[in-house]
């Protein structure tokens, strides 16, 4: 069983290198059984591979969302393309879509090769080992089939070799795209034998094909060889002076060449063709010689035209679509040139048929058996995806790729060095000799055998561009240092949770604080020293206030201004801290927000730790639940501030590889004073903001104040409400008893707290709620609606205060009236929520977080 195992590792690591084995072995198994009950296994085999990749890219990408979006716009092509068909007329269905299949393979399968050797790069070297071994493959063929008088010529006139390969075509642009590389990466070897041997039997190769783009391809071929070995630093003259010498041989042995003899053979039938039609000409001519000169001219027109037309090669085309038809396309076109090329012929039936259809037609293209019934399908690849696929075919077709073409330049334009990157120079060359071939010689984008090889080379060019050069560029990673990412470091709940969590781990380790906005001098909270700080915009800040007001003071200048700067602000949020996520060399990570997450999941080292810290209560909102969901991708860990969030995300991420931990937020301090419950104060401490509820604590400290008017409350904290609040105090006469004191900093924040009696929380939502640790560690008792999640965690009912259900503002006033009447109550109730609070001090949080960091690495 083991051995199995064993043996089924071996295979999988290897998949892509035998899958691209495969392809040579499918071809010679049709090549023999073309005739017979087999041969469709070939094609399945394909089909196979084209859908198991796909399956298996679909499951395991990391880029879902992406890859969706490309297959769904294919088949969105796919079913407008049938449409257009089904309304025209459907010939056959089947045959249509089978084509179609084939066309859609060398995008499909590129994008699938390109995911995959993002998870595997080793496919990479799968890809190099697997062209070589095709080569060779190739020429034992050939040898095999001289051996065995069964070759396959190239022509019918046994001229060019072609082995055991079905398609002419299609095999001579397989060797474009097989021997530059083979010839390539043979001479990367130390041995001159090897770098000879690799050199004259690719050149072989290619000029004993026959076809004229093998032919012409030589010739740029070899230069780049001269070229390559010229720009090495530890360059071989005899290296150089190989292909040199194998450029003057093909150029003096051209005459003795398959290119030229069947060119030869060409240029008589050229002159025999140009022969008839002159002795048509003359035959015609004959016979009107008695009319009218200027009558005489046009029957003499006319019916050369016709004996012509009623010729080889377009009688064939006169009795599929009538001579009036047809002449009216090819009168102008009539030369020996013209008769000799069978695409031409070919070009007119698809001209013919692309006039019979509408405009849906004209965008998606014509049923392929439209033509197909003839046997004239089209030879010349982009021409024939033009009239099968219509204006939207061939732009998707083109679209995809140009983007390849549009980030090698661009890499280009950043790497000048690039001009001296020879395997990127042999790629674009193969590439541009097979989109040139494509169109001159045909039968590549639409034969999945040759299809294949161009998905392989766009795979290699992205590894090249994209991926080998972003490992190149990432540093070696720093084991000792965490970077936490956040938006600011002003007021806030998580600001605060970031402060203390980089105060805590600085302890331990290097830690840096990359914030995109400078929203104040200095951090709002106290943070160590050791702690390093990096903004990334100093000089813009976020201008949401400034948008409401030019739109409450219906200012269009100033909306149109705050909107354009709003707009720049978000372009540079994201750009530059995704520039730092790529930069970033700290072994773990640690990502405060949704987007944060999303970014440093996709942008971020695959190496490092990766860690999610959730702070916001998800309120059943299904938007921002799966805005969470969606932005972990990548990450190892989502630590959670609250067992509630813990047992919420734990449920939904089941199928997720990521682990969900329960750390809270911890007290920076845990004092050493607590209040003595005598002062006669409340106190509620937050960002003034409508979640906070503070407008239903002035309406309840109403009731409150009519019973105890010496009660006093001290709302801390800045905020948007500042002013309605403030309103809201006028408008209850509660000036004198209600104090709204801004922002204090912890040392007047801690003789607030010694100064009160019972600490009042109305928040609506709130995910953790520090501050009743913080009200706990000073030995105040808290009085909060159920509302608010994290009070439900912290505070135990009747025992370090109360809890509120349902918002019922006479039951809060009842629980308030009862701790300001009993004075033993709430020194019980203090210093239970003192020893709550002992749980969440930096000591016993810290040990949960090194334990964490500790496993990871």
């Amino acid at each position: 069983m083991n051995k199995i195992k064993d043996i089924w590792k071996y295979i999988k690591r290897r998949i892509f290198l035998y899958i691209i084995i495969l392809q040579p072995i499918l071809d010679i198994i049709a090549y023999f059984t073309q005739n017979g009950v087999i041969s469709p296994i070939p094609f399945l085999i394909r089909l196979i591979i084209l859908f198991g990749t796909t399956l298996y890219v679909f499951i395991n990408t990391k880029e879902r969302k992406k890859y969706t979006i490309f297959m769904a716009i294919i088949g969105l092509f796919s079913l407008g393309h049938v449409v257009a068909a089904y309304l025209h007329g459907y010939i056959s269905i089947f045959s249509d879509l089978s084509y179609l299949i084939k066309v859609a393979q060398m995008p499909i399968l590129a994008m699938n090769f390109i995911q995959y050797i993002k998870m595997n790069p080793s496919a990479y070297k799968q890809a190099k080992k697997g062209i070589i071994i095709n080569v060779i493959i190739v020429i034992i063929s050939l040898i095999l089939a001289y051996i065995t008088k069964t070759m396959e010529y190239t022509y019918s006139e046994a001229i060019g070799y072609t082995g055991w390969f079905f398609s002419a075509n299609a095999q001579s642009l397989i060797l474009i795209a097989i021997v530059p590389l083979f010839m390539y990466y043979v001479s990367r070897s130390k041995s001159d034998f090897v770098y000879f041997l690799g050199l004259i039997s690719g050149t072989m190769l290619l000029a004993f094909n026959g076809t004229r783009t093998d032919f012409l391809a030589i010739f740029p071929i070899l230069v780049f060889f001269i070229y390559s070995e010229i720009i090495k630093k530890n360059r071989k003259i005899v290296r150089i002076v190989l292909p040199i010498v194998l450029l003057i041989m093909i150029i003096a042995g051209k005459d003795y060449l398959p290119y030229y003899e069947r060119n030869k053979i060409q240029q008589d039938v050229q002159q025999s063709w140009e022969t008839t039609l002159s002795e048509k000409k003359s035959n015609v001519g004959t016979k009107v010689s008695e009319k009218k000169e200027d009558k005489k001219k046009i029957d003499i027109e006319d019916e050369y035209l016709e004996d012509v037309l009623n010729s080889y090669p377009y009688d064939q085309l006169v009795n599929d679509f009538g001579y009036d038809r047809v002449k009216d396309k090819i009168e102008t076109n009539i030369t020996s040139k013209s008769i000799m090329d069978n695409r031409k012929t070919k070009k007119f039936y698809a001209q013919i048929i692309y006039e019979e259809h509408n405009l849906l037609s004209h965008m998606f293209g014509f049923e392929f058996t439209q033509i197909g019934q003839y046997g004239m399908d089209l030879e010349n690849d982009f021409t024939a995806l033009f009239y099968y696929y219509g204006y939207v075919g061939i732009f998707l077709y083109m679209l995809f790729i140009i983007y390849f073409i549009i980030i090698a330049i661009k890499y280009v334009i950043k790497n000048p060095k690039a001009f001296f990157e020879s395997e990127l120079i042999i790629l674009g060359l193969t590439l541009g000799l097979l989109l040139v071939g494509a169109e001159l010689s045909g039968a590549l984008l639409r034969r999945p055998n040759a299809s294949f090889y161009v998905s392989l080379i766009l795979m290699i060019i992205y590894y090249k561009i994209k991926i080998e050069k972003n490992n190149k560029e990432k540093k070696e990673l720093d084991n000792s240092k965490i970077t936490i990412l956040a938006l600011h470091l002003g007021t806030g709940g998580v600001e605060n949770a970031i402060t203390s969590l980089a105060n805590m781990l600085c302890m331990k380790y290097n830690v840096e604080i990359i914030s995109t906005y400078k929203i104040y001098d200095k951090p709002f909270f106290k943070l160590d020293d050791r702690v390093k700080v990096q903004y990334l915009i100093e000089d813009m800040k976020p201008n949401k206030e400034e948008i409401k007001l030019a739109i409450k003071e219906k200012n269009i200048i100033n909306i149109i201004k705050q909107s354009f700067y709003a707009i720049k602000i978000l372009y540079l949020r994201k750009k530059k801290m995704i520039q730092q996520i790529e930069k970033c060399d700290s072994k773990v990570v640690i990502s405060t927000r949704a987007m944060h997450n999303k970014w440093l999941g996709k942008y971020g080292n695959e190496n490092c730790i990766k860690i999610a810290q959730e702070h916001n209560h998800h309120n059943n909102k299904i938007l921002y639940i799966n805005k969470v969901k969606h932005s972990l991708k990548g990450f190892d860990y989502l630590i959670t501030i609250s067992k509630d969030l813990h047992e919420f995300y734990n449920n939904k991420l089941k199928r997720k590889k990521i682990n969900v931990r329960y750390i809270p937020n911890c007290l920076d301090n845990y004092p050493n004073r607590v209040s003595e419950l005598k002062d006669k104060n409340i106190i509620s401490v937050g960002r003034l903001s409508k979640e906070k509820g503070y407008i239903d604590l002035i309406n309840l400290y109403k009731n409150i104040n009519s019973l105890y008017p010496e009660y006093k409350l001290n709302i801390v904290g800045d905020g948007a409400e500042y002013e309605i609040l403030n309103e809201e105090i006028k408008k209850n006469n509660l000036q004198d008893n209600v104090i709204l004191h801004g922002f204090k900093d912890k040392k007047e924040l801690e003789e607030l707290f010694l100064q009160s009696s019972i600490y009042v929380m109305t928040s609506l939502t709130e995910s953790f709620a520090l501050v009743i640790i913080e009200a706990g560690s000073y030995g105040v008792p808290v009085v909060a609606f159920d509302s608010a999640q994290g009070a439900r965690e912290l505070i135990e009912n009747g025992k370090n205060g109360f809890l509120i259900e349902n918002r019922n503002k006479e039951q809060m006033v009842e629980k308030v009236k009862l701790l300001i009447e009993n004075d033993e109550l709430r020194i019980k109730m203090g210093e239970t929520g003192r020893k709550m609070a002992f749980e969440y001090t930096t000591d016993k949080i810290s040990k949960l977080w090194y334990d964490l960091l500790d496993e990871k690495n």
